[in-house]
């Protein structure tokens, strides 16, 4: 494939997380909205994963590599990218040193808000110690505590959908089906209620065992690696309690979706009680049956309200502009 030159490579781990997807796909579009020559490319990925399909789908330019570094520094000689930023532990560990090496000025993106484990521990480790050697950092998303050296903060931006014709009916999970998202709760609460649409967007190693155990649920797996189709969803639960929480309900109420969630202190600056949704204290189930129960009875009108309020927190407060425009910056720093 070949590789328009100069370039800025947005470089990104395969696991980086969805919410790191959505944000590489976003700003790729973004830069080429602004007439910059963009390209994601994905570390250790597959030819047919996920990053790939949605930037072929959006008509984004993409290369995917194997796991091997050796891979992405012989690309690197022979392309020479203007800038190269890095999305994921591996992704920027690597990226740094060969950027360093061949003297290609590199950006990296850094998160807050997850524990890693294993191999994933010993990569954000190296991961860490090498942020010396990036030219600009980018913080994003929320909570940040405490925010590196030379960072530059940033939330993650949400283009706001057109209000939807019609106002679906559906409670819905959307996130990976694993015990640290607790999805079982979202089961648990269908069991609390009278009969209404529960539906779970995703898939994970729960998945068979909840299926057994709630089977008025619908679980629709096919996306759990696409776009979530927002339409068909009237509320978001949330069981969650970490960084990507805070993703998913900005996503939710970008597409005028309101939440109900356990509160953080990030989902704490995002939702108004009564606007853009609802937060109950952490574990209680039985207050968020009964925000459930109430929504489920709002008129038309009441829903509607609810709708464009939740669009309008995200117009106001994260806005795709004021978010591109803090790359740029740290862009432009980077390489001159």
């Amino acid at each position: 494939m070949t590789v328009t030159p100069r370039e800025v490579w947005l470089l990104l781990d395969e696991g980086a997380g969805s919410e790191v997807d959505f944000h590489v796909l976003w700003l790729a579009e973004a830069l080429r909205s602004q007439r910059a020559a963009a390209r994601i490319v994905v570390l250790g990925g597959r030819s047919d994963g996920r990053v790939r399909t949605l930037a072929q789908r959006r008509g984004l330019p993409v290369t995917v590599l194997s796991q091997a570094p050796a891979a992405l520094l012989a690309l690197l000689a022979r392309e020479r990218p203007v800038l190269l930023h890095t999305h994921g532990s591996r992704a920027g560990s690597w990226g740094r040193l060969w950027g360093w090496l061949l003297r290609i000025p590199v950006v990296s993106t850094v998160q807050d808000g997850r524990r890693r484990s294993g191999r994933r521990r010993i990569a954000a480790w190296g991961d860490a110690l090498s942020l010396h050697m990036a030219r600009g950092l980018i913080a994003l998303g929320s909570p940040f505590t405490p925010l590196p050296p030379r960072a530059r903060a940033i939330e993650h931006a949400v283009p706001v959908a057109e209000s939807p014709a019609t106002l679906a009916k559906t409670v819905a999970y959307v996130g990976c089906l694993e015990s640290d998202e607790a999805p079982e709760l979202f089961c648990r609460l269908s069991s609390m209620l009278p009969p209404m649409e529960f539906a779970v967007y995703g898939d994970g190693p729960l998945r068979g065992e909840l299926n057994r155990r709630y089977p008025h649920v619908r679980f629709i797996a096919e996306h759990a690696g696409a776009d979530i189709p927002w339409r068909d969803i009237g509320l978001l639960c949330i069981t969650a309690s970490d960084a990507r929480a805070f993703q998913r309900a900005l996503a939710a109420m970008a597409h005028g979706v309101p939440v109900v969630a356990f509160s953080t202190p990030s989902l704490a600056s995002l939702i108004r009680p009564g606007e853009g949704g609802w937060l109950v204290n952490p574990g209680n189930l039985a207050a968020m049956a009964r925000i459930i129960d109430r929504w489920e009875t709002l008129d038309e009108t009441a829903r509607r309200a609810l709708s464009d309020g939740a669009r309008r927190l995200v117009a106001e407060h994260f806005s795709p502009n004021r978010t591109l425009s803090t790359v740029l910056a740290v862009y432009a720093r980077a390489v001159g």
